[in-house]
């Protein structure tokens, strides 16, 4: 009798052991799940801030829409579109921030889009130009990032 209490006590044992396994096994692959989600995350977001930074320094460096697609533009990613008052330029990157074309981009392999505006306000000594900055994921319309700058553009004389 005693022999039997002992098995059984022992399979019991063995099985709540088993289940507590199992448990711990399910909420840490949750938890690694979860950290890798944030992970990408984390660097999606990352890539976003660094693409608009760089979009604000050649804001800042150009003196026109035009000079600005020209400083942003790697292998046909981007492109200029005129409305009044101002420019939209659309660049295209995938994952690993590299550009990718935009016939590329209509078939869905670009990973992040960007979208500046130049937008001058005139003035008597020169123009003041707003950019507004958005970053997005594919072809969502929820910016994961985005950034206005302004910058100042003296007129020089005789231009």
């Amino acid at each position: 009798m005693n022999r039997e209490r002992t098995m059984t006590a022992f399979y019991l044992e063995t099985v709540l052991m088993v289940i507590i396994f199992v448990l711990v096994i399910a909420v840490l692959s949750q938890v690694f799940g979860l950290a890798r989600s944030q992970s990408r995350q984390a660097q999606q977001l990352t890539n976003a801030v660094c693409l608009a930074q760089n979009a604000a320094e050649a804001a800042a460096a150009a003196e026109s829409g035009e000079e600005m697609l020209q400083l942003l533009r790697e292998d046909g990613n981007a492109g200029l579109e005129e409305k009044v008052g101002e420019s939209l330029l659309t660049a295209y990157y995938d994952a690993d921030m590299k550009p990718v074309s935009r016939e590329a981009a209509a078939a869905d392999k670009a990973s992040l889009r960007l979208e500046a505006t130049w937008a001058p306000e005139r003035s008597q000594t020169g123009n003041f130009v707003n950019s507004h900055i958005a970053v997005y994921e594919g072809p969502s319309e929820t910016p994961l990032y985005t950034l206005d700058t302004g910058v100042y553009i003296r007129e020089e004389a005789g231009r």
